[in-house]
């Protein structure tokens, strides 16, 4: 088999990987920039040429709902064009961010009352415990 049409095949599987990329239940940006970068490279290693602005392109396509809002301003209000895919990851990580932090201050006044039930059994038990 000729080394040539081996190289166009595994283009052609990469090339098809990156047409139906989309991310995962619970992936990180963090996560799917490597993994989306990870197949540019190995398209670009088989002399596959995409561009930088076909990358942007398609992360901003891809995003979850929860980032829609961000895709929809970062195509509507910057050039992306001439954005970067460490730019448009950058700024979906910022929001991936706040949501964590905000997530983190829901939980904790969940995690108060857990805590404060753990106290107010264990004191309730060692009243039991005393009195019995």
């Amino acid at each position: 088999m000729d080394v040539d049409c081996v190289c166009k095949g595994n283009a052609q599987k990469l090339r098809r990987n990156f047409n139906n990329i989309a991310f995962k239940d619970g992936e990180s940006v963090n996560d799917f920039y490597m993994c989306i970068t990870s197949l540019v490279n190995n398209l670009r290693l088989l002399d596959n040429t995409i561009d930088e602005i076909e990358v942007v392109q398609k992360m901003l396509q891809v995003v979850p709902e929860r980032f829609d809002q961000v895709a929809i301003s970062i195509e509507t209000l910057l050039d992306v064009g001439t954005m970067n895919v460490e730019g448009s990851t950058g700024r979906l990580r910022t929001v991936e961010q706040r949501h964590e932090a905000q997530e983190d201050e829901e939980d904790e006044p969940t995690l108060m009352m857990a805590q404060v039930a753990s106290i107010t059994s264990s004191a309730h038990d060692e009243v039991a415990t005393e009195n019995g």
